[in-house]
């Protein structure tokens, strides 16, 4: 029962996640549409450089 709530845990914390870079991704879009593109270009930039890091 405690391995289903740790992994229950960490699903839930892995969602979370994902539904907050995709909304990040959205405002960075609706800003770059806007005229203000630096918001989406430090969201691309930094897991462009995270990618690189693990290489």
């Amino acid at each position: 029962m405690i391995i289903f709530m740790i992994v229950l845990c960490i699903t839930f914390s892995l969602g979370f996640l994902a539904q907050f870079a995709g909304l990040s991704m959205v405002k960075g879009v609706y800003e770059w549409k806007v005229g203000n593109p630096s918001f989406l270009l430090a969201i691309i930039f930094s897991g462009v450089l995270a990618e690189l890091e693990e290489a």
